[in-house]
């Protein structure tokens, strides 16, 4: 999350808190000066972008068919020995 707060230039202060010059209790009008700094990108850092999160994408929906195979066998196991319903 300070991540995400940090490219907005949230900055930390102390422990748990993040602070914006332009995100004020009270003063909407300031939210306009809150901007993604380099939010224009050249077409060939878009398309790496594009590829490097469709590669994670179908990496992570293989992990979750792993998991959802994993919890098929353990049902499966609990079901057997009368533990758990199908």
């Amino acid at each position: 999350m300070n991540d995400i707060l940090s490219i907005y230039n949230f900055r930390k202060v102390g422990s748990e808190t993040n602070e914006n010059d332009n995100f004020v209790r009270g003063q909407p009008e300031l939210l306009k000066n809150i901007r993604r700094p380099g939010f224009f990108m050249k077409r060939e850092d878009m398309i790496d972008q594009i590829n490097i999160l469709a590669k994670e994408k179908e990496e992570l929906l293989t992990m979750l068919g792993k998991q959802d195979l994993q919890i098929k066998q353990l049902k499966h196991r609990l079901h057997h020995i009368g533990i758990c319903r199908l």
